[in-house]
């Protein structure tokens, strides 16, 4: 099967077609990519774990944003 990778790599810094480290396209607001389209390069042994893990991550971190945003709404 084939695996792509570096298709939206993940940078402090970059082009539109790049995400930020939370996963979240430059190129489009709202969107975030938690697949091995972020890793610059994929290896050739599996990284099912490691995607799995950065999966995961993302989706904390986009959860933990809803959360703020929900109580700052809340709060007003």
């Amino acid at each position: 099967s084939i695996h792509y990778a570096g298709t939206f790599p993940m940078a402090e810094e970059g082009p539109p077609l790049t995400t930020r480290p939370s996963g979240e396209l430059r190129a489009a607001a709202h969107v975030y990519l938690a697949d091995g389209s972020t890793f610059p390069y994929l290896p050739a042994k599996g990284m099912t774990f490691t995607l799995m893990a950065n999966a995961n991550r993302v989706g904390e971190l986009l959860r933990n944003q809803l959360l703020h945003e929900s109580q700052r709404e809340g709060s007003s």
